[in-house]
């Protein structure tokens, strides 16, 4: 049940098997479920990932109560099932159920999350150093959105609130793991060192081996993909669909064997290479050592070796034959006796090893008791008796011991104290990173602007999360009075006080943008307040760190209220205030950008990027605002120094793609969005993206491709079904498209595009049905250009409602000042009403914001319209209309489109037209 896509694969090594599993395999692809199907009982939710042998799926049972599941579907050759159904243990996914349709089985599973040890050893890597806290385990899924709080007495849900809580009973206990191991999970780890909690990890897994090897069962494909991290702490094995059954096979079956590479113990990988040789739990315990050292170093104990198969065995042999690396050296809060552990775990010789995982938990659980080791060596003099201090601190400072003993335990004691003081000092220093990491991550996600209601929700709650870290009050400093804050250095003291008060100022940036995209005037003025209170918040903590923009943001909350005189003094305060820091005025553009007004942030943002080169942030915004403002080439230029300073961000990649595909260099939009696939490859949007470039290249059998894989993860159905249906169309597969069309017409959309792609579908013979949907969008996000400009549409050009589309053009207009085709269409419709001046002003504002064909021609329009009763209009008409003709734009639309009824009959329009016609015909020639 591997969860993780970007996971190293599994072999399965065995050629008898292989075969039988890729002949299922083909027979079955097409039988597996799809996100809203019913499968066997079971209502398919989504797909939460695949392995080598099947797919697993978050689904509902229905005949209990609808409660969620993880279902693994799976082509059974190796008996999974059997195997699972003889273990019952606190730290293996228990399964529920199981299901047979023809080739596939389906094994039902509790729904635990989906997060794997994959993803927090995929945190620690590139850092610059490493944590010194447990909280960097929780912090990690808190980042991702991972983390929820469990009900009492059941397994804790990622599913949505309006599930029944407590559905998913607690798993049964097992009473070989000590109470305090199990039953408190993450308060327990969080109030250890890091190599502390990932030691208790560690002993959790290998309780959980010992339990299956006591019953035969050997995993074989132990990887840090195939362990679940649940909710609330708790390790558990996965996927035992390579584990062999050692009671049942006799020792010529047993030499077929499977597993990853890089996790396979030497004598598992001559067993491959060989097709020979048997196997024990030594080889689990081996690659449980492989993931503690990634854990404890945030590296891979060996050379990573990229290339799969029987050639590469041999090297990667020689590296596992040498003596084992020690995590010490790399990270040296390992004490001794931790780095003994996993050295013995990755002895070259099975029998240097831990005989069987009882030894190693036992090892384990030995020295978090502060007792020496039972079987790996215990060589630290000093190690050992710092463990006796703390496990007898009565006898450490009882006058019954004599006066050598007194003066060693002495010595011992002010050793222990400094480094008990040492160690609090490395715990600030440890929340501090885990602050600044948290603070970094909500401020990208600000950058990525949706500002779609579960956007900007998403966005409150990390930074409320970045607030509770250091338990921030919103209207006193005592915070600062803590240990915590008080054993900072004081540089890092004045670094986290201003990351307060930019908290605050993002804080209240989006309960602005809540209010300013709320037509409800209670909710408006409750967000407005909000913005208020916390921008008075920023005011106190930032200091001199914002001046120019917590006063800019006070006079745009003002603004909203309807103050108008009070704002403008505000901004008049502002102006005097300092504009120096290259953060102030980042933060500005970006406040300016979330305003819609693109053009007056530009400067700003120009400047903090010349300021400070190195702030990701400010050319991402940058690059966000030339999208924005059409600037294809300088979005391009932003979004490659964004990939020069951090090329793990997908969302850069995905935006370099968009620019150059507006660009039309197609091609490298194709490997830009390839690239953010890659690194992230759960965002369906970025198929959706890929397949756009691919229809536009003429490639309609890979846009069909990608459209289809964004369907598989999850993606909008609605939207991609109606997308797939046009390529389907082209394709000459017209049952493939109307299947689509109507499947996509009949779902019921759940995200802002794919209300926008329904209701431009419906336009055609349910008009009010298009406004519905229109309106549903907004609902989403009531910034949607596309879903204002569809909403004008309707009312304006179907349902003869002129008012109320000039309505929703002026909220267009007033969320997005800077969007050319919005402001230069509600030209047009202010030129049909007879309103020249208003007309003529949005004409004059759209041409100073781009000059291309397009709006020139709809800007022509304006002055053709305008020209009915003002004569003098029609010379700069026939000027704008040339402009764009000439290039060919328009001559599809020149000769129906009725703005340009007033001028029609005009003998120089007519020549105009023909001359630009005649113009395109000797250039095709």
């Amino acid at each position: 049940m591997s969860t993780s896509p970007s996971a190293i694969p599994t072999l399965d090594l065995n050629d008898r098997v292989s075969a039988e599993s890729l002949s299922a395999w083909v027979q079955s692809e097409a039988r597996f479920p799809k996100p809203g199907d019913e499968y066997l009982g079971f209502s398919i939710e989504k797909e939460l990932g695949r392995g080598a042998f099947g797919r697993v799926y978050l689904a509902r049972q229905g005949d209990l109560a609808g409660r969620p599941v993880a279902l693994k579907v799976a082509c059974d050759v190796g008996g999974e099932s059997r195997t699972l159904a003889q273990m019952q243990h606190t730290n293996i996914v228990p399964v529920y159920s199981f299901h047979r349709d023809g080739s596939l089985q389906a094994a039902c599973m509790p729904y635990y999350g989906c997060t794997t040890l994959a993803v927090v050893i995929g945190s620690l890597r590139g850092r610059e150093s490493l944590p010194s806290s447990g909280r960097e385990l929780r912090s990690t899924l808190a980042q991702r959105g991972e983390l929820t709080t469990p009900s009492a007495g059941s397994a804790s849900s990622r599913i949505d609130s309006t599930l029944t809580p407590g559905v998913l009973p607690s798993l049964p206990p097992a009473p070989a793991v000590p109470l305090e191991h199990s039953s408190d999970g993450w308060a327990r780890l969080e109030g250890l060192s890091f190599v502390e909690a990932v030691l208790c990890l560690a002993e959790q897994l290998a309780d959980g081996l010992a339990h299956a090897h006591n019953r035969g069962i050997l995993h074989r494909d132990l990887k840090p993909a195939n362990v679940l991290l649940t909710d609330e702490g708790r390790p558990m094995l996965l996927d035992f669909n390579l584990a062999e059954d050692t009671k049942t096979r006799d020792g010529a079956e047993r030499a077929a064997v499977g597993g990853t590479l890089p996790y396979m113990a030497p004598e598992q990988m001559r067993a491959f290479r060989d097709k020979a040789g048997a196997l024990d739990g030594r080889c689990d315990i081996y690659a449980l050592g492989v993931i503690l050292f990634e854990l404890l170093t945030g590296q891979h104990p060996f050379p990573v070796r990229r290339t799969l198969g029987r050639s590469v065995v041999a090297p990667m042999l020689a590296d596992r034959e040498k003596t084992p690396p020690s995590p010490r050296a790399i990270n040296h809060s390992v004490p001794p006796a931790v780095d003994a552990i996993v050295r013995k775990c990755l002895a070259p010789d099975a029998d240097d090893r831990y005989q069987r995982a009882e030894d190693l938990r036992e090892d384990i659980e030995r020295h978090l008791s502060n007792r020496p080791l039972r079987f790996a060596p215990n060589t630290s003099v000093r190690e050992r008796a710092q463990k006796w201090v703390r496990r007898n601190p009565q006898l450490a400072s009882s006058g019954t011991v004599g006066a050598g003993a007194a003066v060693l335990l002495a010595c011992l004691g002010a050793s222990f104290a400094y480094s008990w003081d040492q160690s609090q000092n490395a715990r600030a220093r440890a929340l501090f990173a885990d602050h600044r990491t948290d603070f970094a991550n909500a401020q990208l996600f600000l950058d990525d602007r949706n500002q779609s209601r579960p956007r900007l929700d998403e966005a409150d709650a990390r930074l409320q999360a970045v607030l509770a870290r250091y338990e921030v009050p919103e209207d006193t400093e005592t915070w600062a009075t803590r240990a915590s804050v008080q054993r900072l250095s004081e540089a890092d003291r004045v670094r986290l006080t201003g990351d307060v008060g930019e908290t605050f100022y993002l804080m209240a940036q989006v309960a602005y943008l809540r209010a300013m995209g709320s037509d409800d005037p209670p909710a408006r003025t409750e967000n407005l307040d909000r913005a208020a209170k916390w921008n008075e918040s920023a005011a106190r903590f930032a200091g001199d760190r914002l001046p120019h923009a917590v006063r800019e943001q006070r006079a745009a909350i003002t603004d909203l209220r309807g103050s108008r005189a009070e704002a403008e003094a505000f901004r008049a305060e502002a102006l005097k205030a300092s504009l120096e820091s290259a953060r102030d005025l980042y933060l500005l553009g970006a406040v300016l950008t979330q305003q819609g007004r693109h053009r007056e942030a530009l400067p700003h943002l120009r400047k903090s990027t010349h300021l400070d080169p190195k702030n990701f942030s400010a050319w991402f915004v940058r690059g966000t605002v030339h999208l924005a403002l059409d600037h294809d080439a300088d979005a391009v230029a932003c979004f490659t120094a964004c990939l020069a300073l951090r090329d793990d961000f997908a969302p850069a990649w995905r935006n370099r793609g968009l620019a150059l595909a507006r660009a039309r260099a197609f091609k490298d939009a194709r490997d830009d969005f390839t690239r953010a696939i890659a690194l992230d490859p759960l965002p369906a949007e970025v198929y959706v993206q890929r397949a756009t470039v691919c229809d536009l290249e003429g490639d309609l059998e890979a846009a069909e491709t990608d459209l289809t894989r964004a369907l598989d993860g999850g993606g909008a159905p609605v939207q991609i079904r109606l997308l797939r249906s046009s390529i389907r169309q082209r394709r000459n597969n017209p049952a493939g498209a109307q299947t689509d069309r109507e499947e996509g017409l009949r779902l019921t959309p759940a995200d802002e595009l794919s209300w926008v792609a329904r209701g431009t579908e419906r336009l055609a013979d349910d008009v009010k049905g298009a406004l519905a949907d229109a309106e549903e969008a907004l609902k989403i996000n009531p910034f949607s250009m596309t879903a204002l400009q569809l909403k004008a549409h309707i009312l304006g050009e179907r349902l003869n409602k002129p008012d109320e589309a000039m309505a929703v053009l002026n909220r267009a207009v007033e969320l997005h000042p800077d969007h050319v085709p919005t402001r230069a269409g509600r030209g047009v419709e202010l030129a049909r009403r007879g309103k020249r001046d208003e007309a003529l002003k949005d004409a004059r504002e759209a041409l100073l914001r781009d000059t291309r064909p397009a709006n020139l021609y709809q800007v022509g329009c304006i002055y053709a319209l305008t020209a009915k009763s003002h004569h003098e209009d029609k010379k700069e008409a026939l000027h704008l209309l040339w402009s764009a003709l000439k290039t060919g734009f328009g001559l599809d639309m020149v000769g129906t489109d009725t703005d340009l009824d007033p001028i029609r009959k005009d003998p120089e329009f007519t020549k105009m037209v023909a001359a630009a016609r005649a113009s395109l015909a000797t250039k095709r020639d």
